[in-house]
């Protein structure tokens, strides 16, 4: 038997990449994610450096905010009737609403003074960044590898249809049909 053909060289190739790319699938053979996500996130907005800062912790499930602390405001806000009761709580829990009260201070404040001192005010410029060089060189190195396995390809293919040509021998006289 002799190499396999470009179209099952081809189709085994997407189906690779296709596997790779997808993601794998559940126990059950399904695709569908029957899973939550829960998400917590902390915001700190700079006006002026430290001058005037607002902090917000925000609460999410499922992708939607449920509920959120505002530092302007000094309390929780409920975004939905899902946050509510989680809302009320923190609220009437003074230690809760004295610690995300504080965090201005303790987290936004710190971490502008950590950013500041480590040079994140003066960014260079992003086009002469080494991050952006190497990016470079991975999309030229990504490139080219795909060129190879193109033309490798491309060989397997053509040796193919040469072994497969329909052409009859008399094996006692050794000459075509």
């Amino acid at each position: 038997m002799g190499a396999p053909g470009f179209p099952e060289t081809l189709v085994s190739l997407l189906f690779c990449c296709s596997l790779l790319t997808s993601g794998f699938t559940l126990c059950n053979g399904s695709s569908e994610v029957r899973d939550f996500v829960a998400a917590v996130t902390s915001e700190c907005h700079y006006l002026n450096g430290t001058q005037r800062v607002q902090y917000l912790d925000r609460y999410f499930y499922n992708q939607e905010e449920l509920v959120y602390f505002d530092s302007d405001k000094g309390y929780f806000i409920a975004k939905t009737e899902f946050g509510k009761p989680d809302a009320d709580y923190w609220n009437n829990n003074k230690e809760i609403i004295e610690d995300e009260r504080s965090s201005v201070e303790t987290f936004c404040k710190y971490e502008y003074e950590i950013d500041t001192a480590e040079g994140i005010t003066n960014r260079r410029d992003p086009q002469s960044s080494d991050a952006a060089k190497n990016k470079m060189a991975t999309g030229i190195v990504g490139f080219v590898l795909g060129a190879v396995f193109f033309v490798v390809g491309l060989v397997i293919y053509m040796r193919g249809r040469k072994g497969n040509r329909n052409i009859h021998y008399n094996i006692h006289n050794r000459k075509k049909w």
